[in-house]
């Protein structure tokens, strides 16, 4: 997996340095799950991370930033499956708790961008997932 340099995808997409950090401060508002170096804060960019700073220039040119935002992480999560995590054969509970918080967080905007049904519907599911791996079968 290749790593960006802030200042590499600047150039790359014709923008300042100042602008994609703030951009990168907004996705993150909105729910975007970036990964952080081990021993700094610093957000690591990826090829996923340039795709979806690709995707919010396009998109900020024909709405407003934040909702543009929104877009990105509804759509793919900026690049990670809207859908509820599939059962695995071995996922840990603390995993399940981590994706329950996660739908929960971003439950307003899942409603606003998916629709209540949707929304409610990957609850749930995470919810069965998270009750089956602390042995109770799915029942609460």
């Amino acid at each position: 997996m290749r790593e960006y340099g802030l200042k590499e995808i600047a150039t790359l997409l014709d923008t300042a340095e100042s602008t994609l950090r703030r951009w990168c401060q907004m996705l993150e508002a909105a729910g975007y799950p970036f990964e952080r170096s081990e021993n700094s804060r610093r957000r690591v960019l990826t090829d996923r991370e340039k795709d979806s700073l690709t995707k919010l220039k396009k998109l900020s040119q024909s709405m407003p930033l934040e909702e543009a935002c929104a877009v990105i992480v509804s759509q793919d999560g900026g690049g990670l499956p809207i859908k509820v995590v599939e059962q695995a054969s071995v996922i840990n509970n603390d995993e399940h708790r981590e994706k329950m918080n996660q739908l929960i967080e971003q439950l307003p905007m899942r409603i606003y961008w998916s629709g209540a049904d949707t929304a409610v519907k990957e609850l749930q599911e995470q919810w069965r997932l998270l009750q089956e791996a602390q042995g109770n079968g799915g029942e609460s």
